[in-house]
């Protein structure tokens, strides 16, 4: 199998096996200059080597484990801290990752799609076994866009454990997007949250009067449709 065209740049494939499960893939880096992740001088004297598994996207089913024979280098830079530091390939890998970044991203969009159980059941049939504490990691170190201020929002309350523990999430009603999730129902959470969020002009809510109290403190002036008959429960949210 020739596996050449589908291996990290700067990688030289060292040996493969096949198995009925899975493929295992080893490569050793062919760079032999390396840049100290703190002062960013560059090195090319060798203090060892490490081997390093990484898991890749599966091939047919099989998951794939990527061998890498890598280099430590020590640090010239004498005001530098840091003595001695491991090779590493950002492109492709972050420090202490246990996969490849384009097998952690599709992860991740499902994991965020589904949820961490349902994305764990979804993996394990794609051949990326993989538990669901794992996929809300994953989750977890999801970097988040800058939202732009709201104008109209939705908000509504949500259980992260039925009868037992709730929150509220908050809705922009223009993107149809989640924007925060508040880790309580309680109208003084809420207000707080809105007083950071100037300018809002609508709030859609349910008939509760605790989400009703923290809007008309916070925003006085924000439309509540589906308030007390104050406006159409629809015609703004189109």
């Amino acid at each position: 199998m020739d596996l050449s065209s589908i291996l990290p740049e700067h990688f030289q494939l060292t040996d493969q096996y096949v198995g009925e499960i899975d493929i295992q893939i080893g490569l050793v880096a062919t760079q032999t200059v390396g840049r100290c992740p703190d002062c960013q001088m560059p090195a090319n004297k060798v203090h060892s080597f490490y081997q390093r598994t990484l898991t890749d996207l599966p091939i047919c089913g099989k998951a794939v484990f990527l061998r890498l024979h890598l280099r430590k280098f020590f640090c010239h830079n004498t005001n530098c801290a840091r003595k001695i530091f491991a090779q590493t390939a950002p492109a492709y890998f972050c420090p202490y990752a246990r996969r490849l970044n384009r097998a952690e991203q599709p992860l991740q969009a499902i994991a965020l799609q589904t949820g961490a159980r349902p994305a764990a059941r979804i993996c394990a049939l794609t051949g990326q076994p993989v538990s669901h504490s794992t996929l809300l990691r994953i989750s977890h170190k999801t970097v988040v866009q800058t939202q732009h201020m709201p104008k109209r929002v939705g908000v509504d309350d949500f259980a992260f454990r039925k009868g037992r523990r709730y929150g509220t999430i908050l809705i922009d009603l223009d993107r149809h997007q989640p924007i925060d999730v508040l880790p309580d129902r309680e109208g003084k959470t809420l207000e707080d949250w809105l007083g950071l969020h100037p300018g809002i002009e609508l709030v859609t809510r349910d008939r509760s009067s605790v989400y009703a109290n923290a809007i008309t403190k916070a925003c006085p002036h924000a439309v509540q449709p589906g308030g007390r008959g104050r406006s159409r429960p629809v015609a703004f949210v189109g």
